[in-house]
């Protein structure tokens, strides 16, 4: 199993594995009671892109696959036979379904994600002065919490001088 995990990232990935909700597993993992829904999901996705948290997973995903004989020939012969009966019983959605589901697990169909409002501070609408004017604020600040002060350069001066 994955090294160097806390006991905390460990029960997450197991919880994860058992309900296959990343959300969930972190309310079980963690102290997550006062914690708002947004703050669960994005720390629960935090976790899941630690690279020791999911190498765990994966070996864990591994595991229950090999102990269960799960594979995707196995699963694509039960998509076939559900096919199958739902031709039989004239069930075209239920045909759709085991094609779609078949195509997934063989990599010809991903899971598209749709960012909402990935520009909450309206930069995209700022002039490029305004934009400038705030990379400067923050290089400063930066600056100053470093103890450093920037110095101004002598645009007329060459490096050949």
């Amino acid at each position: 199993m994955a090294e160097n995990l806390t006991i905390k990232q460990e029960n997450f990935a197991r919880a994860y594995i058992e309900t296959g909700n990343a959300s969930e597993a972190y309310r079980r993992a963690y102290d997550a009671e006062n914690c708002a829904a947004e703050t669960i999901r994005v720390k629960a996705c935090e976790l899941l892109q630690n690279g020791n948290v999911a190498v765990m997973v994966e070996e864990l995903k591994a595991d229950h696959a090999e102990r269960h004989e799960v594979t995707v020939d196995s699963l694509t012969v039960r998509l076939d036979s559900a096919y199958d009966v739902a031709r039989d019983n004239k069930q075209a959605s239920a045909m759709v379904s085991s094609v779609a589901v078949t195509a997934k697990i063989h990599g010809m169909i991903t899971d598209k994600k749709q960012i909402v409002n990935n520009d909450p501070h309206g930069l995209r609408e700022m002039s490029t002065e305004k934009l400038e004017g705030l990379h400067a604020e923050n290089v400063e600040k930066y600056l100053a919490k470093k103890g450093l002060k920037a110095v101004p350069v002598d645009a007329s001066a060459t490096a050949d001088e």
